[in-house]
């Protein structure tokens, strides 16, 4: 196992005569190293973009939640997506949600994402609601959160 250095660590490229290639995780190593087994790279930002429509299976009351996500340096990582809609209950209101995790792998270009997410209790019904996707990833990823209105329609049976 390896820890991970943080930013501004003396570990950072202070190597001497290195002569391994890359680290224990096999992560190419630049020609100033760095200290012991994991070799630093820079921070990866994340930009996470969801869709404005979302497809609810009829049958089911499952929704589809898509999007899509860049990053500066190419990673895999947990995307932590959540979609929630207030409904009309008689005189109140109650709140249907559903919330899951897909795993993605990122790079430079766009690359989309989805997952099909059942509620905890209840349908998911046509109108609007709110996805929220949100990056699940280690301490050298920015953290990036998408919080978006959507519209939920009728998905094909």
């Amino acid at each position: 196992m390896t820890h991970a250095l943080n930013g501004g660590s003396p570990a950072i490229d202070a190597g001497k005569d290195c002569t391994v290639a890359v680290d224990e995780r096999y992560v190419p190593r630049d020609a100033t190293c760095d200290l012991g087994a994991y070799e630093f790279k820079d921070f990866t930002t994340v930009t996470v973009t969801n869709n404005a429509s979302l497809a609810v299976d009829p049958t089911t009351g499952w929704v589809v939640a898509a999007g899509s996500v860049t990053c500066s340096n190419d990673e895999t990582f947990d995307l932590a997506v959540e979609v929630s809609q207030e409904q009309k209950v008689g005189r109140g209101s109650a709140v249907v949600k559903a919330a899951g995790k897909v795993t993605v792998t990122c790079s430079t270009s766009v690359q989309p994402w989805a997952i099909a997410l059942a509620p905890a209790s209840g349908q998911f019904a046509i109108g609007n609601a709110v996805v929220t996707a949100k990056t699940d990833a280690g301490p050298w990823i920015i953290p990036a959160t998408a919080t978006t209105p959507v519209k939920l329609y009728r998905g094909r049976k």
